[in-house]
């Protein structure tokens, strides 16, 4: 299954996204399992599952039958050039220094990822090990915290271009640029 990298969110605010960014064209289940959860309990927001492959490999039909049961369900690709245009981050993803000096390259993806979708179109960004078990109704500019207490990078819930995102992508490329040098 190939993908529309044209396809963005229309409703500001009202997403849900999950995403993989290994470039592997087969998510695992719990994947899987954390969308559907998120497509379930939210029939009211759209899901996007976002994945950095060109393609979905979908031989076991999961990803065909999740789409025809879920309307709100989106798999889709991302533009990496694109996203990363006009934003604090840009310099730090178009060098390419955190594939190369990082251990975990998909991670540090991920991570700028993360914050990048929330700032264009809003709403929620959730890892694929958290399962939504009810409807999301806490309030937006927040982040989710870790079972330390800790402020954590796992759930993130913003409306578009809040200024704490655009903090966190300066934040990330000033952490970066201090840590590699």
């Amino acid at each position: 299954m190939w993908f529309n990298r044209d396809v963005t969110p229309v409703k500001k605010d009202r997403n849900v996204f999950l995403m993989q960014t290994d470039c592997s064209s087969h998510p695992k289940y719990r994947a899987w399992c954390a969308v559907e959860s998120w497509a379930n309990r939210n029939p009211g927001l759209d899901v996007w599952f976002i994945l950095t492959s060109l393609t979905l490999d979908d031989s076991d039909r999961l990803p065909h039958l999740l789409l025809r049961r879920y309307p709100n369900l989106k798999v889709v690709g991302i533009d990496l050039d694109l996203i990363f245009n006009n934003t604090p981050v840009r310099d730090l993803f178009m060098s390419r220094k955190w594939t190369v000096e990082e251990t975990w390259p998909p991670e540090v993806l991920s991570n700028m990822l993360r914050v990048l979708v929330l700032w264009h179109w809003g709403g929620i960004y959730s890892d694929t090990d958290i399962l939504a078990i009810n409807a999301f109704t806490l309030p937006l500019n927040a982040v989710g915290f870790d079972s330390h207490a800790l402020i954590g990078s796992a759930l993130y819930a913003f409306h578009a271009a809040h200024p704490v995102l655009w903090a966190l992508m300066e934040d990330i490329n000033r952490e970066f640029i201090v840590r590699t040098f």
